[in-house]
């Protein structure tokens, strides 16, 4: 033929019976092969849903929107001489548990929280302390879930202005709220 010989030729012959059986592979005769069905559609999960809300508050007028570090999803205020900064934000974790260790550095087991209801879902109220840059920080959080989204809002104040910025921070958290954009 081409001239590979005997030893070509058996060469050649059993390459080709060991490809056709890794091809084929090692299965039993008689096995039934059974085939996989693939959607061109693939589904969602749930944690690319879009938000069912939107957060509602009114942050004071001495607290304009800090446009250098706010995105679509966190809206950050700064009180103009630097006495407070709150947040606006909608997350998503895993669990409260994770949520809470992501936004305070501590562990659950480590904070104080407060569990209520409101527009029938959970409300979860916690205070701690942490450094800042310039010293300690008193910060408080409120966060609604509803079962997919965390709506979070937070502040932190240097703590020597603590008792100056009370007004302010506790208005700001009580015109917490959610709303849809249904008829938008």
């Amino acid at each position: 033929m081409l001239g590979l010989g005997d030893n070509g030729m058996k060469r050649i012959v059993i390459f080709c019976f060991g490809l056709a059986i890794l091809l084929l592979g090692c299965s039993p005769s008689g096995e039934i092969t059974v085939w996989e069905t693939v959607a061109d559609v693939l589904e969602a999960p749930a944690s690319a849903a879009q938000p069912a809300y939107h957060i509602s508050v009114a942050p004071p007028m001495e607290a304009p929107l800090a446009e250098a570090f706010s995105s679509d999803a966190c809206q950050v205020y700064g009180q103009e001489d630097g006495r407070y900064t709150l947040t606006v934000q909608i997350m998503q974790a895993d669990s409260m548990d994770e949520l809470l260790k992501e936004l305070t550095g501590f562990d659950r087991a480590n904070l104080a929280v407060v569990t209520t209801q409101e527009f029938d879902m959970p409300r979860y109220d916690l205070t701690w302390t942490c450094a800042g840059e310039t010293g300690l920080l008193s910060c408080r959080a409120a966060i609604l879930d509803d079962g997919t989204h965390y709506y979070v809002v937070t502040s932190q104040v240097p703590a020597e202005n603590g008792e100056l910025c009370r007004q302010q921070i506790n208005q700001f958290f009580d015109s917490f709220g959610l709303y849809t954009s249904e008829g938008v």
